[in-house]
């Protein structure tokens, strides 16, 4: 028999839980039996925006940053290291821990994609330096070293590292995912990415936007207006989706009371 970790076979695929996480083992990938339309129609809208960081030609970047004034070229910069850190720190996170808080099938569609998605936009960051410098290296140098946008990022990589750890549990057995403390890690989860999202994120595309309203570093801006379409109108409207879902059950919502003070 297949081992139910990796494929339980006798998964209710017309179970009647509210809830899209912790579930039971994932069985065969079932679109008969769609329980939460909106997070499948999210899905979709996210495959259907698909980009490639390769369509603008940001080299006209190059001589705006030899030119324009300290000011302004600094604040372009750790601007972007910050969007850089930001969406670096989700492409490597996402897919990893929410693996193993047992999503709906349809959510789990929605959660690869926005990882998918979430690479797509750490690439056109570092695009956007590799072609904006004439070393690069040495901004990918200043990123490492810029400790106010870590700073910002914090209290965020404190809750992933934390939920991560529970996730790792979960994968061997230690834990189970019928535990309190797997639920308050998922819920953990579901709010420090809206959180990030919603509440940090999105205010820093101000600054890339106030600059190409002055005409400077235009492809570059072009290339973020995309992501900040992709962030508002898919990432945190599935976060907020998920958030409200899953706090209107009776197990969500006791765990939001337990971690309520840490978030």
């Amino acid at each position: 028999m297949i081992n139910k970790s990796v494929l339980n076979i006798n998964k209710n695929y017309q179970t009647t839980s509210s809830s899209m996480l912790l579930n039971g083992n994932p069985g065969l990938f079932d679109t008969i039996n769609m329980r939460f339309p909106e997070v499948e129609k999210l899905y979709k809208q996210m495959k259907k925006q698909d980009w490639d960081e390769a369509e603008f030609d940001y080299s006209p970047c190059k001589g705006e940053f030899k030119t324009v004034s300290r000011s302004i070229s600094d604040m372009m910069i750790i601007n972007l290291i910050y969007q850089w850190e930001t969406d670096s720190l989700a492409a490597n996170n996402i897919a990893p821990i929410v693996a193993q808080f047992q999503p709906s099938d349809e959510l789990w569609s929605a959660w690869v994609e926005i990882t998918k998605n979430e690479i797509l936009h750490a690439r056109t960051y570092s695009k956007i330096i590799e072609k904006s410098f004439d070393n690069p290296n040495e901004v990918l140098s200043d990123v490492i070293n810029k400790l106010e946008p870590m700073r910002r990022l914090k209290a965020v990589s404190d809750a992933f590292a934390e939920v991560k750890k529970v996730s790792a549990r979960l994968a061997t057995g230690e834990l189970s995912h019928d535990s309190d403390e797997a639920m308050d890690a998922a819920m953990l989860y579901i709010t420090t990415m809206l959180t990030m999202e919603r509440v940090q994120f999105m205010p820093s595309f101000l600054v890339s936007f106030a600059m190409g309203e002055i005409g400077l570093f235009l492809p570059a801006v072009l290339a973020i207006q995309k992501i900040a379409i992709d962030e508002y109108t898919v990432h945190v409207k599935l976060g907020k989706v998920l958030f409200v879902n899953e706090v209107n059950t009776p197990r969500g919502k006791a765990s939001f009371e337990r971690i309520k003070p840490k978030i």
